[in-house]
C-alpha cells in the first residue's frame, strides 16, 4: 500500500451502491492491491440510508426512525476514541432537522457542489466505485432526485484501477466557495501533520 495525490473526479450517485470502510481519511489517495469487493457492505441496508428513506418518502420523524440514537451512540464512541468533546441527543437531532433544508435545497435548486465537500469514495480493480463516507445524506438525496452526478475525493484505488475509464471525469475543485476552501485547508493540515514514513 502508498500513498498518491487526491484525486477528485466526477461520478453518477446511482453508482454508488455499496460502501467500505477499510481506508483512515489520510491526505493523499491509498494504493492497494487486494480486491475490497468482499469488505463491502450495501448502502440501502444501513441504518442511515434506512432512516432518510423512512423520513423522506415516508414521512416518519427523525425521532420515530432510530437512527438519532444510533448516531449518538457512533459519536460517543468515536469522541470518546479521540478524547473530544461528546454531542448531546439535541445536537444530532439538530444536525437531523437541518437535513430537512438541504432536502429542499436539492428538490428546488438541484445539487450545488459548492456547498459540501467531496464524497469519499474507494475504487477496486474493476472500477468499481465504493462509498467511504463524508456525505451519506447528500449521496442518499443525491440519488433520490437522480442527480446526474456529484465530486467525490478517491481516498483509495486499487493498483488495477483505470480512473479515466470507470465513466467518470476527473474535475478541479473549485476554490470559490468557502467550503471547498476550508476542505482543501483541512487536507493541507492533516498532510502537515501526517507522520512521515
Amino acid at each position: 500500500m502508498f500513498y498518491g495525490e487526491v484525486q477528485i473526479i466526477s461520478i453518477a450517485p446511482v453508482r454508488l451502491t455499496q460502501g467500505c470502510f477499510l481506508f483512515d481519511r489520510l491526505p493523499g489517495t491509498i494504493w492497494f492491491d487486494d480486491s475490497i469487493k468482499n469488505d463491502c457492505f450495501v448502502l440501502e441496508r444501513t441504518p442511515k440510508f434506512r432512516a432518510l428513506e423512512a423520513h423522506f418518502v415516508d414521512g416518519v420523524p427523525w425521532e420515530d426512525t432510530g437512527v438519532i440514537d444510533e448516531v449518538l451512540y457512533l459519536r460517543q464512541m468515536k469522541a470518546r476514541d479521540r478524547g473530544c468533546s461528546w454531542p448531546t441527543r439535541i445536537d444530532v437531532l439538530n444536525r437531523y432537522r437541518e437535513l430537512d433544508a438541504v432536502f429542499q435545497d436539492i428538490m428546488q435548486r438541484g445539487y450545488d457542489d459548492q456547498k459540501g465537500s467531496p464524497i469519499n469514495v474507494a475504487v477496486d480493480s474493476d472500477n468499481s466505485v465504493y462509498f467511504c463516507g463524508n456525505g451519506w445524506h447528500r449521496l442518499w438525496i443525491c440519488q433520490h432526485f437522480n442527480i446526474s452526478a456529484v465530486p467525490c475525493r478517491v481516498v483509495a484505488r486499487h493498483v488495477e484501477s483505470r480512473i479515466d475509464s470507470c465513466e467518470v471525469m476527473k474535475v478541479k475543485l473549485s476554490l470559490t466557495s468557502r467550503s471547498s476552501r476550508k476542505w482543501l485547508m483541512g487536507q493541507l493540515k492533516r498532510a502537515i501533520r501526517a507522520p512521515r514514513t
